[in-house]
Order: structure tokens, then sequence, then C-alpha cells
């Protein structure tokens, strides 16, 4: 018997439950079955930046770069809302409140790049503190009062800290993943509806910051969280941010095109149709089953937009 897939293209696929949606049919041995597709391709994006003065030329080769991180969002139709809000948890400072104006940023925000520029290059406050977990953390607290039109429950939830320097916050990291949990909640299958990213100093052998003659930090607190979302984390400490930036969208994209089966295939029947073209299995350009969680994961030229219709096919040979 053939499967079809009912697929709800979620930001993350982490969405896709047969608790809440069955996502593929069973076909009568007569018939192949065909269905209908809902689209859900919403992700809210927050970004905690670090206001300090260390971070001007930091923040300025980010901003040579933007264009490429927001026309690659856009490229995919997909339905973002970007916020920001700074390390500065002083009284009196940001204290988690959204930075720029528009306060959130859409695909329909005129000038769009240069309002997201104005929010990530804002190295003007000197403190010796700086609290980006605790920034965060505030900053979907007031969700919905001060901050409000930014987060959604059925959106995933993407953090991006940029800074040099390690967290400050009180409490441990473990607090923080846990609020994040109980804001965005696991899926039944226990696939997580938040990620965390770092631009930041990673500690890694052979990285060098000196060139900016500041001081700088491993992020060691915030790669907890990375680390356990599954997210990216990437040096500050270059004059390029094309391949930071890269790896925050492969994340997002990577997120976006993986789908979870609901019963064990037999591989060797899985068909993959975008737009009823069938695509190759292929670790590139194409697709590939990953046993460890019953999934299928789109590569290279077939992670696709939004608005395209994607069927699978394939022979069950058991339940998950």
């Amino acid at each position: 018997m053939l499967k079809m897939a009912r697929i709800f293209f979620v930001i993350a696929a982490v969405f896709l439950s047969a608790c809440e949606q069955q996502a593929f049919l069973l076909a009568p041995a007569s018939e192949s079955h065909s269905s209908s597709i809902t689209w859900n391709n919403k992700v809210d994006i927050l970004w905690v930046i670090d206001n300090t003065p260390s971070m001007a030329q930091h923040q300025t080769v980010l901003a040579q770069k933007s264009g490429a991180f927001l026309n690659g969002l856009l490229s995919r139709n997909l339905d973002f809302r970007i916020a920001a809000t700074t390390v500065d948890m002083r009284s009196g400072g940001t204290e988690g409140k959204f930075i720029g104006s528009p306060a959130v940023l859409t695909k329909s925000t005129p000038n769009i790049a240069a309002a997201f520029n104005q929010k990530i290059t804002v190295a003007e406050a000197a403190y010796d503190l700086e609290q980006g977990l605790g920034g965060m953390k505030r900053a979907l607290e007031l969700r919905s009062s001060t901050n409000t039109g930014f987060f959604r429950s059925d959106a995933l939830l993407v953090v991006i800290v940029v800074t040099n320097e390690d967290d400050g916050s009180p409490g441990n990291p473990s607090d923080y993943i846990s609020f994040l949990d109980t804001i965005k909640p696991r899926t039944p299958i226990g696939e997580r509806n938040w990620v965390f990213h770092m631009i930041g100093v990673t500690g890694a052998a052979g990285e060098n910051c000196s060139t900016y003659g500041n001081y700088t930090e491993p992020g060691y607190r915030y790669m907890q969280l990375v680390d356990n979302s599954g997210g990216a984390k990437t040096t500050i400490c270059t004059g390029d941010f094309s391949a930071a930036l890269a790896g925050v969208e492969k994340r997002i994209y990577d997120t976006a095109s993986r789908f979870y089966l609901d019963r064990v295939p037999d591989v060797s029947s899985i068909e993959v149709l975008i737009n009823g073209n069938k695509i190759p299995n292929d670790p590139v350009n194409g697709w590939t089953y990953i046993a460890a969680d019953n999934s299928i994961q789109l590569h290279g030229n077939a992670i696709a937009r939004t608005d395209v219709k994607i069927d699978i096919f394939y022979q069950p040979i058991g339940t998950k």
C-alpha cells in the first residue's frame, strides 16, 4: 500500500505530530490517495544585540551582509517577524524592550533593509555587565504588553545573539532553556519549537579577535542554549559575516524542509515530488531519509518555497 503525505509546511517541522494533525493518509490497496496541503510558514526572529562600544565595528560588518539574510527569507515566501533588543538590563537601559522603528518588521515593511540595519547597529552604551539571556527573557515576557505584535504561538521562535562577550545574566543557562520550553512547549514527538543561535566568540582553536583590539570572551553560557536546541554558533572574529548569517539561515531552512513520517518506510519505495516533479535521493540537491527520527530532509535546490506542493509517497513497513 502506498502512503501519501499530507504535509503541513511549518518553518520548523517540529509542529508535525500525529497527535495534533494526521500527517499521512494510508491509501487502500486499490487506489492512490491525494492530499490537500496546509502551509504554516511562520517564523519569529528575535535578535539580541550587544550594544557596548566594543561592538561597533562588528555591527558595521554585520549590517554589510544583512541584505542577503533578508533576501533569503523573502525568496522563500516566509511569514516572518523580526524584532531586536539589547543585552543592556540596567535600570533605564533597554531592559528587554524592542528597539528601532517599527518595533516589529515583516515582509511588507517598507525599506526593510534600512529598518533592520537600524536595529543591529546600536553600539552606544558603556557598561560592564552584558545580560543577553536576561534581555531575551524579558523581551519575551513583554510579548503581550510593551512588545506586542511579535510572538506567535504557532510560529518557530528563532533567537540570535550577537556579542563579543559571555552572558552575565542571573541564574543558570538551564533556567532560560526551561523558560523557552514553557512558552514554546515541545511537540508530542519531543521536537523543540525554538532555536537559539550565537554569533560571538566560540573559543575554537585559532580564533582571534585581536584585530579589533577589544576585550573578548567566549560565550559559553550562550553556547549551552545553542547546543541544546541544535542552533548555529559562528565566530564574530571575522571581517565578513557571510558565513555566520549563512549558518543561521541554513538551520532555518533545514528545519523548514524536514518532514516527519508517522510510519517506518521501505526506503527504496520513497518518492518525493515538488509541484509534481520527482526529485532525487541526493544529499546535495535532493532528499535523504533520516532513520534516527524517521524523517525526510530536503537539501540544496530541493529546499522549497512555502508556496509549492510537496508530496511524499512510500511503502510502510511498520510504525515508528
